[in-house]
């Protein structure tokens, strides 16, 4: 007959195989998590965490994130509502020595970055808890999730975006100045986001590209001729566009100077040999004088 002792240590065997999160002693601490305030379904977005190692010995800290249906919290505590799933098996992986911090944040496509399927949204926008877990990433190979800490962080979910539209109400010459112009676009957004017009001009300076920022963009255009003009407005997920073509006149303010190099020095002019002569004698019986 087996004993109580072996019993015990069977059953707590059975515990660990069949716990699908089991917590483990404190090791390491997740300090902080950076998130956007508002992530669209299927999109990719960032998460930023930063996490102390607490312990004695070098640890690889997995990270993992889970929706719940919140806010509430904190990670499915009480007042929340259902766990509805991970939404990444693993946001990212970093190696820890003792008593050290490091930052978790997006590098490429993988493994960082992270979407919700639009499957798990309820509304077309709606508040949800985010629940990131820190666990030891040796100690979970093959086995059940053994979490150490975790953070609690609430965004705005929204099921699709509408994207804004734009339109460019005057392209018109500066007064004086036929090559320079004056742009002014007025954008709006469905979902009332906030929008930013980012303008390319359609040609190129020193710089690369010419580009202007703002509802409203001035820009000198060099050499006179016919140029489309571009106004880009962004809501931060999808980007409207409108063009308008302009006929720039020659910039007589900058006559024979271009955008692509930079002005040339003034042209030097001759000296006479002889005027160079009477110069040097000048010189020379000076020094002689001092002497």
């Amino acid at each position: 007959m087996p004993t109580h002792a072996f019993r015990v240590a069977a059953l707590a065997l059975l515990f660990v195989l069949l716990s699908p999160v089991v917590a483990a002693a404190a090791q390491v601490e997740i300090l902080r998590v950076d998130h956007p305030d508002l992530v669209l379904a299927d999109r990719k977005f960032p998460l930023v965490a930063e996490v102390l190692n607490l312990g004695e010995e070098t640890i690889r800290v997995a990270l993992y994130a889970a929706l719940y249906g919140g806010p509430g919290g904190p990670c499915g505590g009480e007042g929340s509502e259902r766990f509805r799933g991970f939404i990444h098996t693993r946001v990212g992986l970093l190696t820890l020595a003792p008593g050290a911090y490091g930052t978790l944040a997006p590098a490429g496509d993988e493994p960082w970055w992270m979407s919700i399927p639009v499957a798990s949204t309820r509304a077309r926008e709606e508040r949800v808890e985010v629940c990131v877990f820190a666990a030891d990433h040796e100690a979970t190979a093959g086995r059940p999730i053994q979490w150490l800490d975790h953070a609690s962080v609430e965004m705005r979910l929204r099921a699709a975006n509408d994207p804004p539209t734009v339109r460019i109400e005057k392209a018109e010459p500066v007064e004086g100045s036929p090559a320079r112009f004056r742009f002014v676009a007025a954008a709006q957004d469905p979902d009332g986001d906030a929008v930013k017009v980012e303008w390319d001009f359609g040609r190129y300076d020193a710089t690369g590209r010419a580009r202007g920022k703002g509802f409203e963009a001035f820009h000198t255009f060099y050499p006179a001729g016919r140029y489309v003009v571009t106004a880009n407005a962004s809501d931060g997920f999808d980007v409207a566009s409108a063009t308008v073509a302009i006929e720039a006149g020659e910039d007589v303010a900058r006559p024979g100077a271009t955008d692509d190099a930079p002005p040339r020095p003034p042209s030097l002019v001759p000296v006479p040999a002889a005027a160079l002569a009477v110069v040097a004698v000048a010189v020379a019986s000076r020094l002689a004088r001092r002497r």
